[in-house]
């Protein structure tokens, strides 16, 4: 998937804004090394590094990683696939708010992240718990089947107990693993649901004549639910993990 990163940092900085929250969880000290994975503009990445630990942000996408480096020179950004980390022992936590539900393969993931830490490292991270954005995606699924695209699903978002699971099994020891509801106000009035689906959904595989007749019926279908006090709110459940490497 294509990031567009001037269309994320202008409409969805609700994304590093709660990631904010996550922060009481990592050790900062100026001893500390951190490594941020799907940093993407670099907003937490920065926070990370403000007390003096050394704090490396990985990202997949070329354009986030640009704009990173651009707005925080002292720090270092990479352009790497997190589930093909590179490192050994090197980091005494890793980092990561709203990524691990875009990825599949979370067995390697968590391998790689389990190999990056030092012995008794911690993972500290946030994704879409089972439930995120259900509202949203199914209406979009809908519109989109009626419009003649049929879209798969590429979400991961997994039950508490599902990626406790997962914890155990990749090397980790669970701390902390909360599922919770977020209603999220989106940016833009009229147009925050079209700019979150731009952005987060493959808009792009609907043929160009066929969007506005999409994002119509999407609209029409959620209004009742998701349209309160003059503006949408999106229907996220996350999941919060700190765990520790076994």
């Amino acid at each position: 998937m294509h990031w567009n990163a001037t269309l994320y940092r202008e409409k969805h900085g609700f994304v590093p804004e709660y990631g904010k929250e996550l922060l009481q969880y990592v050790n900062r000290d100026p001893d500390q090394s951190i490594l941020d994975v799907g940093c993407g503009t670099g907003v937490l990445t920065n926070l990370l590094a403000v007390h003096g630990a050394r704090v490396v942000g990985l990202d997949a996408s070329e354009d986030m990683i640009a704009v990173a480096k651009e707005s925080y020179p002292n720090i270092t950004f990479v352009e790497g696939d997190a589930t093909h980390l590179p490192f050994q022992e090197e980091f005494d936590t890793v980092f990561s708010n709203a990524v691990f539900h875009w990825i599949q393969h979370q067995a390697e993931l968590l391998d790689g992240i389990c190999r990056a830490l030092r012995p008794g490292g911690r993972l500290v991270c946030e994704l879409g718990a089972q439930g995120n954005t259900q509202n949203i995606r199914e209406a979009f699924w809908k519109a989109s089947s009626r419009a003649g695209v049929q879209i798969e699903n590429r979400f991961f978002f997994p039950s508490k107990d599902q990626y406790e699971d997962l914890l155990v099994e990749n090397g980790f020891v669970p701390e902390r693993v909360v599922a919770f509801d977020r209603p999220t106000p989106l940016a833009e009035r009229e147009m925050g649901l079209r700019n979150w689906m731009t952005q987060f959904l493959p808009v792009s595989e609907i043929p160009q004549e066929k969007r506005e007749e999409v994002f119509q019926e999407v609209e029409e279908e959620l209004k009742p639910r998701l349209w309160k006090e003059g503006r949408w709110i999106a229907d996220y459940r996350r999941l919060r993990v700190v765990a520790r490497k076994a």
